[in-house]
């Protein structure tokens, strides 16, 4: 999964190139607001969170990626 936090247009650019490059890749876009939001279907990213980050948005953020966090912080594949 990539995580790319939008500051204008360059990180929303670089999403659209990485979906290019990778559809398959999951996108989780982060941002200080909801100016992105539409934009970042657009690109299609799996999940959009707003800046601050809260820890049950970010846990579901992983889950719809298809990756989980444990309770020691390691990263496991959801099967």
């Amino acid at each position: 999964a990539a995580f790319g936090r939008c500051d204008g247009m360059r990180g929303m650019e670089a999403a659209r190139q990485l979906s290019r490059a990778s559809p398959e890749l999951p996108l989780v876009i982060y941002a200080d607001g909801e100016e992105y939001g539409l934009e970042s279907y657009q690109v299609r990213a799996r999940y959009y969170l707003l800046y601050p980050i809260d820890d049950s948005a970010l846990e579901e953020a992983l889950e719809r990626c298809g990756l989980m966090i444990d309770k020691d912080n390691k990263r496991e594949d959801i099967k």
